[in-house]
């Protein structure tokens, strides 16, 4: 029997509805004979957790929904979603530093680098947010092949 993606949901959904307990009842809407790749393949996912006895065949008890697989029916992903989030923050400070650096290595005559100098630093926050979304989309565009540089930079 192949995957049968709505399926799994309903497996999930039953299972959910019992959470924090193993539900003893599964198999009372669920054949268990042809349901058993669902339930391997969740499993091995990590989306449910059971208990076997046997070998051939084996025999599944004490089913239970896994956080990972709450978190699976969440539509915003619940907290694996919140959890699994990397936040960088750079200080404003940080990137006018960078902006300043990049002002005064620049060729400009000094006339502009003062004047680009005084702006950098009196920048609003919302203006420096602007300027950084901004530069980091620049930064991309102009990266002849991104795919080849994150290649070079990503494990």
């Amino acid at each position: 029997m192949p995957l049968n993606r709505t399926r799994q949901k309903e497996i999930l959904e039953k299972l959910a509805s019992h959470y924090p307990y193993p539900c003893q009842d599964v198999f009372k809407e669920f054949d268990y004979d042809s349901e058993l790749i669902q339930f391997c393949y969740l499993q091995e996912h990590g989306l449910i957790e059971y208990h076997k006895i046997g070998v051939n065949p084996i025999s599944l008890y004490k089913i239970k929904i896994t956080a990972k697989g709450l978190d699976f029916l969440e539509d915003d992903g619940g907290l694996s979603e919140i959890l699994g989030t990397i936040t960088i923050k750079l200080h404003n400070e940080t990137i006018q530093n960078l902006l300043m650096s990049k002002v005064i290595d620049s060729d400009l005559p000094e006339e502009d680098k003062n004047r680009l100098s005084r702006q950098i630093k009196t920048i609003s926050e919302e203006g420096l947010k602007t300027v950084t979304r901004s530069l980091i989309q620049q930064g991309l565009n102009h990266i002849p092949d991104v795919v080849s540089w994150l290649e070079k930079f990503l494990p």
